[in-house]
Formats: C-alpha cells, sequence, structure tokens
C-alpha cells in the first residue's frame, strides 16, 4: 500500500524514527498534559514528511480524514502516557512513595487507548512494522 504513493516501508520507518529521535531530544517537562506535547509536536522539523507518509497509506485504506488520522496517531506514537497515573498504572498518592491502587482510566498499563479505533491501531501496527523494516535493512530517508 505504501509502494503504490511513493513511499516504502524502510523509507517512511527511517522517517519516523528521525522524528521519534528529534521528540526525544525536545526540550520538554517530565509531565506533560496532551496540549503542552501537541504544541511541542508542531515544532517538529521532520513531522511533515511523517504526516505526509502516515496519510499517504491511510488514503490507500479509504480513510475519509487522512491527514487528521495520520496527526492524532503519531501525536499518540510519541507521547503514548496516560495523564492519571503520569503512564505508571498506579493511581499516585500525593506525598508518599507508594503509588496507590491500579488506575482505573488505563487498567495499569499506563497507556492511553489509540485514537480512531481499529484504524488507529493498524496505522500504529503499520508504523511500527515501517519502524523495524528500517531497523533491519538500514533504510534511511534523504533529509
Amino acid at each position: 500500500m505504501l509502494i503504490a504513493s511513493g513511499w516504502t516501508p524502510g523509507l517512511l520507518g527511517g522517517v519516523l524514527m528521525r522524528l521519534h529521535s528529534e521528540w526525544d531530544g525536545a526540550a520538554k517537562k517530565r509531565h506533560m498534559d496532551e496540549t503542552e506535547a501537541f504544541l511541542l509536536f508542531s515544532q517538529l522539523k521532520t513531522l511533515r514528511r511523517a504526516v505526509d507518509g502516515v496519510a499517504a497509506w491511510a488514503e490507500r485504506k479509504g480513510h475519509k480524514e487522512p491527514r487528521t488520522l495520520a496527526n492524532a496517531v503519531l501525536i499518540y506514537w510519541l507521547h503514548d502516557n496516560r495523564q492519571p497515573c503520569l503512564g505508571r498504572g498506579y493511581e499516585v498518592i500525593h506525598g508518599s512513595p507508594v503509588l496507590g491502587r491500579q488506575c482505573r482510566k488505563c487498567g495499569g498499563s499506563g497507556k492511553r487507548n489509540p485514537p480512531a479505533g481499529e484504524t488507529g491501531k493498524a496505522a500504529l501496527n503499520m508504523m511500527d512494522d515501517c519502524v523495524a523494516v528500517a531497523r533491519s535493512s538500514d533504510a534511511v530517508a534523504p533529509a
């Protein structure tokens, strides 16, 4: 599906790896809310190419709003921690070094639910597959 639109899995995987590296190197707070994450996300230089690649996949799959889906899954892919438990999977007891009961929102996973239901899960799986191909073949996208 990607090849027909000019993208190969290794090429998109290389772009996604660059995006993740740029995200990891960005100056960010330890615990960001979704608005803060989105503002930082919009400043990433490799974002446009990554959105183009994921949107091309979504368009080939027949998604009605491919760029919206691409932005949503990329934000999730970079910043998937659940906010109430701060990604720990357990509620925080303020003023105590001990964690409380299992987080009710995430069921202990520490992750948010993927955006766009099954389509979002499929996009995230495709992105992970592309990164795996890029890592295994050392395929790197031109800058």
